[in-house]
């Protein structure tokens, strides 16, 4: 048995088939709202607030680059290992995409621009600009904050086609220059994930985060806390017990 024998094994029934709809008319407004509710919240920042220091915008700046990124590997880790395709609302949306991932890496650049962004850009929308726009309105809120959350919002929107960009054999120029300055993921740190059991290498959209997490461990003591509230392993291990079982040594 091949490493590949035992992905398709693990993740028997977990294709993309089926998930050929288009996107729903709901789902292309939300992404239409993230231009509009992005510049609303920058103007705001920009032209009404207190006189910005440029070194604590710079900071936020770089916080929120972190934080998207760290929020990135936890969803990925989270939809590598927990629940399955059958969970309500997020199974097919989310954890489906992610496992069929590990089959078929490459089919992710043949992706066309709703397929690979509309759920990144709607979760974007729907539990970050609307409910900043909203809070600026009527509360106004601190100056670098925002600019923290605009920064946040704005790399979690990117994160699927920075993703692909990952795999991609000859990505677009800027985001070669990107890959290039560390500030998105290149390709050879994203091949690290992509080793079996898919159990490290989580973060998706600099790659920033993926050192210190593992160094402290941080997954692996989630994976703990869940076990002994739940007794269910991460779905690594069962890849891992595959690999086990064909004499593979991982």
């Amino acid at each position: 048995m091949t490493e590949q024998d035992i992905r398709k094994k693990v993740y028997e029934g977990y294709s993309l088939k089926d998930q050929t709809a288009p996107p729903s008319l709901v789902t292309k407004f939300l992404v239409a709202l993230f231009i509009p509710l992005s510049a609303y919240i920058i103007y705001e920042v920009f032209v009404f607030q207190e006189a910005i220091r440029v070194h604590w915008a710079i900071l936020s700046i770089f916080l929120g680059w972190l934080f998207a990124d760290f929020m990135s590997g936890l969803v990925h880790w989270f939809a590598d290992n927990y629940l399955s395709k059958a969970t309500p609302l997020i199974g097919k949306g989310l954890i489906l995409p992610f496992r069929h991932h590990h089959v078929e890496p490459m089919s992710i650049v043949c992706h066309n621009f709703f397929e690979t962004n509309a759920n990144s850009v709607v979760l974007a929308v729907v539990a970050g600009l609307i409910p900043a726009s909203l809070w600026l309105a009527y509360f106004g809120c601190p100056v670098y904050f925002m600019i923290f959350w605009q920064t946040v919002v704005s790399f979690v929107s990117i994160t699927n086609q920075t993703h692909a960009w990952s795999h991609a054999l000859s990505p677009p120029l800027i985001a070669r220059i990107l890959q290039k300055l560390r500030i998105i993921q290149p390709r050879e740190r994203h091949a690290l994930h992509h080793r079996l059991p898919h159990n490290n290498n989580y973060c998706i959209t600099s790659g920033a985060m993926n050192w210190p997490l593992e160094k402290i461990g941080f997954f692996p003591a989630l994976e703990k806390v869940i076990f002994y509230v739940t007794k269910v392993h991460p779905e690594h291990k069962r890849i891992s017990d595959q690999a086990h079982l064909a004499g593979i040594n991982l």
